[in-house]
């Protein structure tokens, strides 16, 4: 039986403030598509590309998420972020999720330095 798009992500929370990219990929399907403001990642490699270079950017992030509606098969999450290189106050992501995996990401934020 698939995980339901709450148990995907929480994984994904999980795997997100350990800061470890290839269990952050586990949740994405092989030909997932994540949609930022700095272009489109298609697939694993890419999406962990992205999620390697933004974690760089922030060592030792802790992530919060500040509110989460779940919709069917879709996620509208707010979140924060806080590193000793800088912090995230206003982001927001969407997920679609599909056979227990997330089909699509979508991701805005500004960082601030520290």
């Amino acid at each position: 039986m698939a995980r339901t798009p709450q148990e995907v992500f929480e994984a994904h929370g999980s795997a997100l403030n350990a800061g470890d990219v290839p269990r952050v990929l586990e949740d994405f399907t092989e030909d997932a598509v994540l949609v930022t403001a700095d272009g489109v990642f298609e697939g694993r490699t890419q999406i962990g590309q992205w999620y390697t270079a933004a974690l760089d950017a922030l060592p030792e992030v802790q992530f919060t998420f500040t509110s989460k509606a779940f919709g069917g098969d879709a996620l509208l999450l707010n979140w924060t972020a806080s590193s000793p290189k800088g912090r995230i106050n206003d982001g927001v992501d969407t997920f679609v999720f599909a056979d227990g995996k997330i089909r699509l990401q979508t991701v805005s934020f500004h960082p601030e330095p520290a």
